[in-house]
């Protein structure tokens, strides 16, 4: 398994241009950093073909590996079809640079909305992505988020389900189960051959809700590496910092000694 970072955070919370971000991702010891891609003005370098593909040179350049674009821009929304094409254009980009995962989120279901009409309208939109992927290098895949339409195993599952492809895949983060009681783990044991990028992001429950570092929060971070490495997963064991978390730039260090170490003691090799 290799390291990464999600470096949108990064610049973001530091307010330093995403190239400086990635440096900063390189020389904290990280094999590879994950890129924002949520923007519907598409107005960094990684939304249009061309600087994408210098982007990606550069990030080469460094010894680092782009391993997925976070595509969050849900799609229960009336201006949904944007969204999609939005998406479509991010599945186009990775293809050409070489980026293997784009991975999305339902979004929150609004008041107006029921919960049928609310995954009828996913099936929809991730049959019409699963289709345009074809063919194509890229994975499209789904993250549950605590709070949205798919936010736990039950969820998950049923909008599987409900595509009915075995195309849809999963950016595992365990972190969104704990606000619903719910442990990671059989969603790694029913549904690991789908999982194909994975965020490495803790919670706190008590006394209020919020995310924090790996080895910050209640999830055990030894069970759920471990459960991966026995569903076969090897890629990419990625942190996602920001929602309000203090002192990015130390918890991204801390992170690199806490996951290797954990990797050391599994016996599961890194890089």
């Amino acid at each position: 398994m290799k390291l990464g970072i999600l470096v949108g955070d990064i610049s973001r919370d530091l307010g330093i241009p995403l190239r400086e971000a990635i440096r900063k991702a390189k020389g904290w010891g990280y094999e590879a950093v994950e890129l924002p891609a949520s923007d519907l003005s598409r107005s960094d370098e990684q939304y249009k073909p061309d600087t994408a593909k210098a982007l990606s040179s550069f990030v080469s350049d460094l010894g680092l590996e782009i391993t997925g674009f976070q595509c969050h821009v849900g799609y229960l929304t009336d201006d949904w079809r944007e969204r999609v094409e939005h998406t479509r254009r991010m599945i186009e980009i990775a293809d050409e640079i070489g980026v293997p995962v784009v991975h999305t989120v339902t979004g929150k279901l609004p008041e107006d909305m029921t919960i049928p009409a609310g995954f009828s309208r996913l099936e929809t939109v991730y049959s019409e992505l699963l289709r345009f992927s074809e063919g194509s290098g890229v994975k499209v895949a789904i993250e549950p988020v605590f709070v949205y339409l798919v936010g736990n195993h039950s969820t998950l599952k049923r909008l599987i389900e409900s595509v009915g492809r075995d195309d849809l895949y999963i950016n595992f983060d365990p972190s969104h189960y704990p606000y619903h009681g719910e442990s990671p783990i059989p969603t790694i044991k029913e549904l690991g051959d789908r999982i194909v990028h994975a965020h490495m992001k803790d919670a706190i429950v008590e006394p209020k809700f919020r995310f924090a570092p790996p080895g910050g929060g209640v999830l055990d971070f030894r069970e759920i590496i471990s459960a991966l490495s026995d569903a076969g997963y090897d890629y990419v064991l990625s942190l996602e910092l920001g929602h309000g978390m203090e002192d990015p730039e130390g918890m991204a260090k801390e992170n690199v000694t806490f996951l290797s170490r954990l990797l050391e003691e599994l016996g599961i090799r890194r890089g």
